[in-house]
């Protein structure tokens, strides 16, 4: 069954595809270091980014996807900093958005909850978040790939690569900035940034 917010489609039966349903839309590969989620369904977007979270010690990034907003649950969270939001308990503050990215072709912006396809991706051996998402605009196909990893080399180093392939020629724009309205838990941890 889905509705105007869900586009998930049930997990391939074994036979088919080499990846172990973990849950209904939880998989991982035959060596156990992929996770893949496959669909995207709005009501699943807190456990996702948090499956999904890329991190190094020090930061960390909720797998999300580009063009989401403190609504979507976007969160980069700063180990070891805590603060008490809004006079309730103490927690990890998070931070302005630094990857907020949104791409359009032909002036229609893409989002995730309108792909008409979604497979995301967590390589627990290299730290590397990924997200393919198919959509159509007009007669146009077009594939949005992000990759994204916390560095373990250099810890306020985050990396993140917006990949756009469409089918025939297209407009494409892209634009990338912060987005200064972090989500939280229970409230504003940084009201003056």
């Amino acid at each position: 069954m889905t509705d105007s917010t869900t586009n998930t489609k049930p997990a391939p039966s074994a036979t088919s595809d080499p990846l172990t349903p973990l849950t209904d839309t939880l998989l991982t590969d035959p060596g156990g270091w992929r996770l893949v989620e496959r669909g995207w369904n709005a009501d699943r977007s807190v456990a996702v980014g948090s499956n999904f979270l890329v991190g190094n010690g020090y930061l960390g990034y909720r797998g999300t996807s580009p063009e989401e907003r403190a609504d979507g649950y976007v969160g980069l969270v700063v180990s070891d900093t805590y603060d008490c939001a809004d006079g309730k308990w103490r927690e990890l503050t998070t931070a302005p958005n630094p990857l907020f990215a949104t791409v359009s072709v032909d002036s229609t912006p893409l989002s995730v909850a309108t792909a008409s396809d979604v497979t995301t991706t967590f390589d627990l051996a290299s730290g590397e978040f990924g997200s393919r998402q198919r959509h159509r605009v007009g007669d146009i196909e077009v594939v949005l790939l992000v990759e994204r990893f916390a560095a373990q080399h250099d810890l306020h180093l985050l990396g993140q690569r917006l990949t756009v392939e469409v089918d025939r020629a297209a407009t494409v724009e892209v634009s990338a900035g912060i987005d200064t309205v972090p989500w939280s838990l229970n409230g504003v941890h940084l009201p003056s940034v």
